[in-house]
């Protein structure tokens, strides 16, 4: 995800898949959000961290993971447990990058591995990420409507705009004036939380199948090794949630049990990935979408309650996820309490995720590329790097030394290649 989610401890708002707010209910930069999290207060549990941690994990990826296995095959849910493995070890290696009290975030933990570059790096990693997945939900949105209201045409003067372009615009002009507010406190109390959402979706679609007459059948494609690199990328878009491990670490009571913690959520959030991948591919096999909604039959009343539970979710998120790059563009270059510039500069980012997206409207490909280029350097590449930076004696220990080694390795083979791919079925889009 997912994934610039540096937040703050849970018990202060309500949990919103990758957003980041204060504690005065306002969005925060990155590097920002550790200020306050040990400044009072007795700390989170750890049922209520596992918590967090799932709704971190379980996000829109949950739609395409029957797709990845049909482009990879049966045997790709191995590399679906493979991937959650790695991820949560990587977890694991930031969070002994904080021995340090001060080491609070992810870039906190890139200003001790590499100082205010190692920061800056990783900041500029995670907007990005902000940025994609922006992009992703617009497109999410325009596909999903144009489900639900097929061959439309919106007609403005001479012009003619086909229905999931003029979804996208219509979307992204009902939601412009909620990027100019300063206090999303509400939105964030009507956003769903991650794991609720997929609980539905999983529910919804197993529904269909087992209930209403899509039923399931067998399927004997075992392995694509063509497909593996897509596959690969989108199972590390679904486990992209390693900026905010170490904010949910910081936030614990007992900061002993996070390693405990982390692998709950990984299982918990593996479980769900690999139950929604099997059911969906046993349902539609090689014909599964980019988004699992795509093949639900559209009269179904579960089809209709999956669907708007993903448009009334993301249109309380567009906002929530901005505002994070607002604030830093804002910081940099616009005198403070100017409000007219701050809604311009909230105004042009919005055109220009609106841009991109009508550009490259192809939500299985846009989800791998971020995952290949974006989640493999924040969750995979920078911990790895970070750990042998600040832990200087874990070279000495051959065995993990190799794993750390084996592990940047498959990152960059997944990075090249999944970028390779994904980027081939984009421009063959265009």
């Amino acid at each position: 995800m997912e994934s610039l989610r540096e937040i703050q401890p849970p018990q202060q708002q309500p949990h919103i898949w990758r957003s980041m707010m204060n504690e005065n209910n306002q969005p925060q930069q990155p590097q920002q959000q550790a200020q306050n999290l040990n400044s009072g207060g007795e700390g989170t549990t750890i049922l209520r961290t596992c918590f967090n941690g799932v709704n971190t994990l379980c996000g829109v990826g949950i739609l395409s993971v029957p797709y990845a296995i049909a482009q990879g095959g049966w045997l790709s849910l191995i590399l679906l447990l493979l991937v959650g493995l790695i991820s949560w070890y990587t977890g694991l290696l930031l969070k002994r990058c904080m021995k340090d009290p001060i080491i609070k975030t992810y870039s906190d933990i890139g200003h001790a591995a590499f100082r205010p570059k190692g920061r800056t790096l990783i900041a500029a990693a995670m907007y990005l990420e902000l940025f994609a997945v922006a992009v992703e939900f617009f497109i999410l949105e325009g596909d999903t409507l144009n489900m639900l209201f097929p061959n439309t045409t919106f007609t403005i003067g001479h012009l003619k705009v086909k229905g999931k372009v003029g979804f996208i615009i219509i979307i992204a002009l009902i939601v412009l004036p909620s990027t100019w507010l300063r206090n999303l406190g509400v939105l964030a109390y009507f956003s769903i939380g991650g794991i609720v959402t997929s609980i539905i979706l999983l529910g919804c679609v197993l529904w269909v199948g087992a209930i209403d007459g899509v039923g399931f059948h067998a399927r004997d494609k075992l392995l694509d090794l063509g497909g593996l690199p897509l596959t690969a990328s989108i199972f590390m878009f679904c486990y992209g949630g390693h900026a905010v491990f170490p904010t949910l670490c910081t936030s614990m009571k007992n900061r002993t049990q996070f390693p405990n913690v982390l692998a709950a959520c990984f299982i918990t959030s593996t479980i769900i990935y690999g139950s929604m991948a099997t059911i969906g591919y046993l349902m539609f096999g090689e014909f599964s979408k980019d988004q699992i909604t795509l093949n639900l039959p559209l009269r179904n009343v579960c089809t209709k309650i999956a669907i708007s539970t993903i448009i009334i979710n993301l249109l309380t998120k567009f906002a929530l996820i901005l505002s994070p790059i607002s604030l830093a563009i804002e910081a940099k270059f616009i005198p403070p309490n100017n409000r007219l510039l701050s809604i311009l500069v909230r105004t042009l980012l919005m055109i220009s995720i609106v841009v991109v997206a009508l550009a490259f409207p192809y939500f299985g490909y846009v989800m791998a590329f971020i995952g290949a280029i974006l989640n493999v350097t924040v969750s995979l590449l920078l911990p790895c790097v970070c750990y042998l930076k600040i832990n200087e004696v874990a070279w000495a220990f051959e065995f993990e030394f190799m794993a750390i080694i084996g592990i940047l390795v498959s990152g960059i083979l997944i990075g090249i290649t999944g970028t390779y791919i994904s980027v081939k079925h984009i421009i063959a889009h265009l």
